[in-house]
């Protein structure tokens, strides 16, 4: 079982939501700008951390209600940066992405003058990620980058995200072809209940 699967395993799904419940469903950062703000994504994070240990086998004085941004932060002061190659079925946090792909990332597709350099797609938006990609409707941008995706033919780090979860890599992807037919479009946005669909784009893994 890897450590995503772990982190959907009902053990720690119960003594996740008891952690939130006795925080008041709020970030607990003293500092955090949004910790008054219910619609805020949030996740549980452990204090410390015991070798062999599961994610459920704690207290939950071990465990701590955050925000995504106070979450990363912490990583982010706490990760070592000797890390250089991409490690697939890996977890990054957004910071580390750009110092191992060379480029800032962006959401989506990043762009690096006419050439894509990575993808960045969160589930919630992409549930077939990382094979097919919905780039959306209402920001042109996104059928642009993935049709100079298209037709650059070569492979990208691809990533993908679900919700408190840090940035998993999956891979190197090529996309392999792209349509705004719109009966392809329709099936998807009602697979999966989405509105903001402007293209179907299909990747195979290099």
């Amino acid at each position: 079982m890897n450590y995503r699967d772990k982190l959907r395993d009902p053990r720690w799904q119960k003594l996740r939501l008891e952690v939130m419940s006795r925080d008041g469903w709020r970030c607990q950062d003293v500092a955090c700008a949004t910790s008054q703000n219910p619609r805020v994504m949030l996740v549980v994070h452990h204090k410390r951390y015991v070798a062999g240990r599961e994610p459920w086998d704690y207290s939950p004085e071990d465990l701590i209600t955050l925000c995504e941004n106070c979450h990363e932060t912490i990583h982010q002061n706490d990760a070592p940066d000797t890390q250089t190659d991409l490690v697939e079925n890996r977890f990054y946090r957004w910071h580390e992405i750009g110092s191992l792909v060379g480029h800032m990332p962006y959401g989506f597709l990043t762009q690096v003058g006419q050439k894509i350099e990575c993808g960045c797609f969160r589930l919630d938006y992409n549930p077939d990620a990382p094979h097919i990609i919905l780039p959306g409707a209402s920001n042109g941008d996104w059928v642009a980058k993935a049709r100079l995706f298209v037709a650059q033919q070569s492979a990208i780090p691809i990533f993908t995200k679900e919700a408190g979860l840090p940035w998993e890599f999956v891979g190197y992807f090529q996309a392999e072809a792209m349509t705004q037919n719109s009966i392809e479009i329709a099936i998807h946005r009602q697979r999966h209940n989405l509105s903001n669909v402007g293209a179907v784009l299909f990747l195979k893994k290099n």
